[in-house]
Order: C-alpha cells, then sequence, then structure tokens
C-alpha cells in the first residue's frame, strides 16, 4: 500500500472503519484494534493503553467519525466470528443518560462516565501541572506567589459552570423536543470573556440579547419559544449532578485554554514585577487534548476497562 493510499484510507467512517477491520483482522494476532469517534480521541486514550501493551506497533487506531458511527462499527464487527484480535471502543456519553438515549452495552466498548473525554482534562490538579510546566520566570524576579492564580481558577471555574447552566438546560431542552442544535457551531469567545482581573464576564455585545439568543443563532434554533417554567424546570434537575455530566467537554476545555491565554499575557504585562516570563509552551483549543492527555492520571473507570480487557504483559 502506498503512503497515499494510507492516507485515502484514513478518512473516517463507519464503512471504511470495518472495511480497514477486515483487511486488518487477519494480518495480526492478539493485537489491540481500538475504534475510537474523531481526531482528538486517540491522543488521550494512547497514553493509556500503551501502559497495557508491551509493544506500541500492536496498537492500532480507527477514527469512525463520531459516536452513532462507533456503534455501527460495533454491531458489524461482534457479528463476525473469525476475529483473532483484541478489539475494543471507545465512545463519549454525551447527554445519553440525561436524553435517556439507550445503546449497546458490552465489556470492550468504554463509555466516559463524564459527557466526553474533554470533562476529564479541565481540573484543578492539571491547572497546577500546566502552570508549572508553561511558565518559567527570570530567576532575578523573585518568586511569583501561584496560590492566587490557583484561587481564581477554582472560583472562575465554577462560575463557569453557573453560567453554562442555563445554556445546557435549553440545549437538552431542544434535544428533548426533537431539536437538532448545532453545537459545533458555538464559539463561545463570541460569548465570553476573561478581563484583566482574570474574571469571566459576558460580552458587552451580548448582554443586551442574552448568552441563549446568541448562541441560538448560532446553533440554527434561534426561533424557538421556550417556556420560562421549563428551563427552571431541567435547571433543578441538573443541580443534582456533577456539572461535567452534563456540560459539553469542548466548552470546558475551552475555559481552561482561554484561562490560560490570559494569564499568559497578563504575565507578560507584568513583566516589570514579574521579570521575563518563558513561555515554554502554548496549548490551544485544537492542541489541548494531545498536549494534556498524556498529563492525565487514568481516570478509574477507564483503568478498570483496561485492565479487564488487556492483562498486563510481561
Amino acid at each position: 500500500m502506498s503512503f497515499l493510499d494510507t492516507l485515502r484510507n484514513a478518512r473516517s467512517s463507519a464503512a471504511t472503519c470495518y472495511q480497514q477491520f477486515v483487511n486488518d483482522n487477519p494480518r495480526f494476532s492478539n493485537h489491540v484494534l481500538a475504534f475510537f469517534e474523531g481526531h482528538d480521541d486517540p491522543s488521550f486514550y494512547y497514553t493509556f493503553l500503551r501502559t497495557y501493551i508491551d509493544d506500541p506497533k500492536k496498537i492500532h487506531v480507527y477514527k469512525c467519525g463520531n459516536k452513532n458511527q462507533v456503534y455501527t462499527t460495533y454491531s458489524k464487527i461482534v457479528q463476525r466470528n473469525d476475529i483473532q484480535n483484541i478489539v475494543l471502543f471507545f465512545v463519549d456519553k454525551d447527554l445519553s443518560d440525561i436524553l435517556n438515549e439507550q445503546y449497546v452495552v458490552a465489556p470492550n466498548i468504554y463509555v466516559t462516565e463524564y459527557y466526553s473525554i474533554e470533562n476529564y482534562l479541565v481540573s484543578e490538579e492539571m491547572f497546577v501541572a500546566v502552570f508549572v510546566e508553561t511558565f518559567q520566570f527570570a530567576y532575578n524576579s523573585g518568586l511569583v506567589d501561584f496560590m492566587p492564580f490557583y484561587i481564581i481558577f477554582q472560583r472562575e471555574l465554577k462560575r463557569f459552570y453557573g453560567y453554562l447552566l442555563p445554556i445546557m438546560a435549553w440545549i437538552i431542552f431542544l434535544k428533548r423536543n426533537g431539536y437538532r442544535p448545532t453545537l459545533n457551531d458555538i464559539d463561545l469567545s463570541q460569548v465570553f470573556v476573561f478581563n484583566e482581573e482574570l474574571v469571566l464576564e459576558t460580552r458587552e455585545s451580548v448582554k443586551k440579547d442574552g448568552e441563549i439568543a446568541i448562541i441560538g443563532r448560532k446553533c440554527g434554533v434561534s426561533n424557538v419559544v421556550i417556556p420560562s417554567a421549563s428551563i427552571d424546570a431541567i435547571i433543578a434537575e441538573l443541580t443534582l449532578l456533577d456539572p461535567k455530566k452534563y456540560i459539553r467537554g469542548k466548552f470546558e476545555l475551552w475555559f481552561f485554554v482561554k484561562y490560560i491565554e490570559k494569564l499568559i499575557d497578563i504575565f507578560g504585562k507584568m513583566q516589570h514585577l514579574t521579570g521575563k516570563v518563558n513561555v515554554k509552551t502554548r496549548i490551544s483549543e485544537s492542541t489541548a487534548v494531545a498536549f494534556l492527555g498524556p498529563r492525565l492520571r487514568v481516570p478509574p473507570s477507564l483503568d478498570a476497562f483496561l485492565s479487564f480487557n488487556l492483562p498486563l504483559q510481561p
């Protein structure tokens, strides 16, 4: 197979993934064939798979395109009786529990406990790791007190959850009532911004119409009239849950990335106090999963899943 053929075969779809499986399965024995939703998922899971696999060449990655395509691929593969490898499937839970969506349950299908993989990456522990690794202060600047930024991060993350609670309640109402908001078209940077005090605020241009009105126009459902009592009922339902179970992971990761970006900007303006600040690595929304994933402790549910499916090799 030529390099060009390899690139062509990398296109994501259930049909392509299944055909790749048909081609690969006879070529290997006791390798791990891992099926994911999209581009970022292998970056998140690969480090954890490597903990259980002695040879990285035994890990084969397939990107099916989305959650439903992963399940479609599973339904085709499970019918075969010639499987000679370890076949694993990884999907995000999304809002499935809240929407009462039913999917196949199987020992070799891993479903995130949170909305998605990105939710695992946003935590106080990860903020500490990124702060230490990202910022290098000049030796003659004295000690920069880390705690204020840590405390602000904790506070603003809670405030972010408060901002997102009615927005996610609105999205859940739409989905429960047959609408299909295009969440990928929502750019929170058009709605929220960190000020010079690292406080998350609604942009002035948004305050007149409100966050939900702006977001509604972005995801194609701006003309839907929803009774406030319906939103209030869903909010009451969600407040009983961990926010990571209902807040879209990409939204939470947006908060993390933008907080770090603003912190870099503020330190750049404070060089007369801190000395020169060298930023070792800049993360963005597009690179955050690849950057943060290897720094994450394995989630307990994933550890249990891999331990069951991949006994440690000598």
